[in-house]
Parts: C-alpha cells; sequence; structure tokens
C-alpha cells in the first residue's frame, strides 16, 4: 500500500471520528491494523516513523497533534487485536 492510500484512508477514518467524538481513538486503532504497511513504508523509502508518520498525517489534512497516536497505535500492535466489528470499519 502506498503512502497516498493510506492518507486517504486515515483521512476518512479520522472525519468519521470527528462526528462520533472519537477521532484520537480513531487514529491510534488505525496505527494498530495498519502498522505493518506502515512499517514496511518506512523501511522502503527508509523513513524514519516521525518522518512516515508526519507525512502520512500532512497527506490527509489531519494536524501533526496526533502524531503520537499514530506511533501508539504501531506500537500497540504487538500486542493487541482488533474486533472485527472495529477492523471492518476502519
Amino acid at each position: 500500500m502506498e503512502k497516498e492510500e493510506l492518507a486517504l484512508k486515515l483521512k476518512e477514518v479520522h472525519e468519521r471520528g470527528i462526528t462520533n467524538r472519537d477521532a484520537t481513538t480513531k487514529v491510534i486503532l488505525f496505527g494498530v491494523k495498519y502498522a505493518s504497511e506502515l512499517r514496511q513504508l518506512m523501511s522502503r523509502g527508509r523513513l524514519s516513523r516521525a518522518a512516515l508518520v508526519g507525512e502520512i498525517l500532512a497527506l490527509a489534512g489531519i494536524e501533526r497533534d496526533l502524531e503520537p497516536e499514530l506511533s501508539t497505535g504501531m506500537n500497540l500492535s504487538a500486542y493487541v487485536n482488533l474486533k472485527k466489528e472495529y477492523v471492518d470499519n476502519l
């Protein structure tokens, strides 16, 4: 998956989160769900996590204040599995 595609998905997830007042949680869950894709982009582009996350957020038009949440989701992905009802909605 390319950066632009991930950014578009993140934008959609974030906008739905704003509507439901859980945008921050949705960004964390996005990080959990797409952690492996994000890590692949990091290794392919030889980017640091901060650089990639910042770029994805910028492409999605989301404030960089949510950078820690996206990184947190990536970290949590090693320890948690999303419930099916959430996986389908991200």
